[in-house]
């Protein structure tokens, strides 16, 4: 089978020949043989076969599955789960967390999941029910996932000290046996992510490295959208290093500094997420920032955050001063109570925005003491940090200070605005969420 002949078998399956081409030859191997046992001898017979009979396009589809995977492939995610997301997860599911795992393959992301997850045990025993669904198109690889024996190169990057504990060699010591402990929990489907979706809401998602490299962008629609249907609010969503989505989804963003980790959240979800992750001292990214045009919502949607969150928190919001239905200026008002006038038409101030005078004393003196914490545990609210506030260089010092801190900030940032500000959102520290009005009211 040549490469066009292969093309022409991709095409007609919905399949990349981008995620196929460097794979290809051992996938080409399996196809020409079921060509031969179908009595095929061209690519235009093989097609007229797997078209007419469901048994011979589900064993093609079996044999054009690539399998290639190693345990804790990607020590950054893994590092990430470890220290952070699943630490969150935990305090807001008590009782259990679900977990799926839509291209299981031979089960070795399954089994990393499981090692981490019994290092928590060994630390807490009471750690919520670990339940994960593992699913894969092909009954083979199932097999050897539910067997959970593995060759040592698939074990190369893992810790001596945990290939210890949760390995035994097989006779003659190039295969691996995983520890039979950590098969419990776990249930094995065959599922193609294209027929459906599953029956659970999962607070974790994988699905690294099969769909999104192998598929066609219009079959890698119709299977994102029953992945994400069966996501629960404030889930994680984690594709592979080098995948990307193929559309814009507005019920996801960015977690962190992983380009290829996602958060599908509710309003109660976004909060707690946050909130837990923000205690953990090896956060990348340990402060929130909202920001977009004026009117997006980014104001409304911090307010709806610190209404249904239950964290401590001090800080300010500012609001529109309106007199005859006419905006005149804005005012601070802290969530202590206190009240100041931020900016006013009628004041005499050397700086300005626009027809604006800014009042640099009330900053000073309402807005920056609201901005310095008690204690470690409270959550800091600034909105806004934009050109009024930035004017005033006791803001600005005190915001970085508290950003630099262990307290944990959500607030809101001007999408344009001085050197200042630009800084302030590529620090590595803020993770910066653009929001858009539909973005805002589905979040709300």
């Amino acid at each position: 089978m040549d490469d066009h002949q292969f093309r022409r078998l991709l095409d007609h399956l919905g399949l990349s020949w981008t995620g196929y081409r460097k794979v290809r030859k051992g996938v080409k191997k399996r196809v020409s043989r079921h060509m031969q046992a179908l009595n095929c001898s061209n690519m235009a017979g093989y097609l007229h076969e797997i078209d007419k009979s469901k048994e011979a396009l589900d064993e093609c589809e079996r044999l054009m599955t690539v399998s290639i995977s190693r345990f804790f492939r990607d020590k950054k995610l893994w590092d990430l789960l470890s220290d952070e997301m699943l630490p969150g997860l935990i305090e807001q599911h008590p009782e259990k967390i679900l977990v799926w795992s839509a291209g299981c393959a031979c089960g070795e992301e399954v089994y990393s999941l499981k090692i981490l997850w019994d290092a928590l045990v060994s630390s807490d025993a009471r750690l919520p029910e670990l339940d994960i669904t593992a699913t894969d198109m092909n009954p083979t690889t199932l097999e050897r996932a539910r067997n959970g024996i593995y060759p040592a190169s698939s074990l190369k990057e893992v810790p001596e000290e945990l290939r210890a504990r949760y390995f035994h060699p097989e006779e003659g010591g190039k295969d691996f046996r995983i520890k039979e402990s950590l098969k419990k929990g776990l249930h094995w489907r065959a599922h193609n992510l294209l027929a459906g979706t599953l029956e659970s809401q999962f607070q974790i998602i994988f699905m690294r490295n099969n769909l999104l490299t192998y598929y066609h962008d219009e079959k890698k629609r119709a299977a994102l959208k029953n992945v994400l249907c069966c996501l629960g609010a404030g889930g994680f969503l984690i594709i592979g290093s080098h995948e990307r989505l193929p559309f814009e989804v507005s019920e996801l963003h960015d977690y962190g500094s992983l380009s290829y980790i996602f958060q599908k959240t509710g309003i109660r979800g976004f909060f707690d997420v946050f909130s837990v992750r923000l205690r953990s001292d090896k956060m990348g990214n340990g402060n929130v920032l909202f920001t977009g045009s004026p009117g997006c919502g980014k104001s409304t949607l911090i307010e709806k955050i610190v209404r249904k969150g239950r964290k401590p928190r001090t800080g300010f919001f500012t609001r529109e001063i309106k007199e005859k239905g006419h905006r005149v200026g804005f005012s601070i008002e802290t969530l202590e109570g206190k009240q100041g006038v931020l900016a006013h038409i009628d004041i005499d101030s050397p700086f300005k925005v626009g027809k604006y005078g800014v009042n640099i004393e009330d900053i000073d003196r309402i807005a920056v003491p609201s901005m310095i914490p008690d204690h470690e545990d409270q959550m800091v609210i600034i909105d806004e940090i934009g050109k009024m506030e930035c004017y005033s260089t006791l803001f600005k010092e005190t915001l970085v200070r508290v950003l630099e801190s262990k307290n944990p900030v959500l607030g809101s940032i001007a999408l344009k605005g001085g050197r200042f500000i630009e800084n302030i959102k590529k620090r590595k520290d803020v993770h910066l969420i653009r929001i858009t009005e539909k973005r805002s009211r589905y979040i709300c």
